[in-house]
């Protein structure tokens, strides 16, 4: 299985990092954390708004920040 990458992702912070630390929930604060120093953290929190990604951290924010910003401004404003 392959993934497109999108061109800013190589400038991420998360580069290198080990993944669980973003996937499991272990420990969200030090995936925050990484992500709080991110050149791209924006444009890494809006994909995975738009995409509709259902877990880890992505721009600093968790599944669960996630779906509520999604609630409050409406999921098709993501698309």
């Amino acid at each position: 299985m392959s993934f497109d990458m999108e061109p800013w992702e190589a400038d991420a912070a998360c580069v290198g990092q080990d993944p669980d630390v973003f996937f499991t929930g272990s420990d969200e604060k030090a995936a925050v954390a990484v992500c709080a120093s991110c050149p791209v953290r924006a444009e890494c929190l809006a994909l995975a708004l738009r995409k509709g990604f259902e877990f880890g951290v992505f721009g600093g924010y968790t599944a669960t920040q996630r779906k509520t910003m999604r609630r409050k401004k409406g999921a098709s404003a993501y698309v």
